[in-house]
């Protein structure tokens, strides 16, 4: 967005100079996607001077007495987050990425709440969390399927989980060699004492310690012991 944002100024520019309807809603369109992919701009490693150069544009466009990037930023975060109307295979499949390496498929899922939510999700349904993502898994004909989230727990601090799940005696070898190869690099704790875990179906539950790795950084990993299994 920030790219866009630049590349159109100065049509933009000119198109408001004639009619600047529209400009505020348009400015909050364009702020919402890198406020929430930056953080507000506080996400140091995320943040590139053409990011902090599009919100200042788009923050002038269109003045509003008590507007401010914060309060903005928490509305829009409490939208993203809500995913409360959703069935838990719509939340699997809302952000979801599939990659195909060496005769395998990967799915990952990226969710904006923790397992602790997901598990009390399927409290409400006959089936349990890992049997929810199983029918995920083989509606996709998935042989590594990972989920991952991110959370901010009330009054907490900002946590993300991974669950890789092996399917098949190769999709299993690349959980297992996933689990060997990125235990220290994502800094990797057991979630709860295994309460996820099935060693036998190379099913592996975390709490990831690296909180700079986002799906950018994991898939390629997955994708690597993928290829090596």
């Amino acid at each position: 967005m920030s790219l866009v944002v630049d590349e159109c100024r100065p049509a933009w520019d000119a198109l408001s100079r004639e009619d600047p309807r529209g400009d505020r809603e348009l400015a909050r369109l364009g702020l919402a996607p890198i406020l929430l992919d930056t953080a507000n701009l506080t996400a140091a490693d995320k943040v590139k001077e053409k990011d902090t150069r599009a919100v200042r544009y788009l923050e002038a466009k269109a003045p509003e007495p008590g507007f401010t990037l914060a309060a903005y930023f928490d509305d829009v975060s409490a939208v993203k987050e809500d995913v409360s109307g959703l069935s838990l295979r719509d939340i699997l499949r809302k952000d979801y990425k599939e990659w195909h390496d060496a005769g395998l498929a990967l799915g990952v899922s990226a969710v904006v709440q923790g397992f602790p939510y997901l598990l009390r999700k399927a409290e409400a349904t006959p089936q349990s969390f890992p049997e929810h993502l199983a029918a995920w898994a083989a509606e996709r004909s998935l042989d590594v399927a990972a989920v991952m989230t991110t959370s901010t727990p009330p009054g907490g601090e900002f946590q993300r989980h991974l669950l890789v799940w092996g399917r098949g005696a190769r999709g299993q070898a690349a959980a297992g060699r996933f689990a060997a190869l990125a235990r220290e690099r994502l800094r990797l704790e057991t979630w709860q004492d295994g309460g996820l875990d099935h060693e036998g179906e190379a099913r592996y539950a975390w709490r990831q310690g690296e909180l700079t790795a986002s799906r950018k950084q994991v898939a390629p990993l997955l994708r690597e012991a993928i290829k090596m299994a």
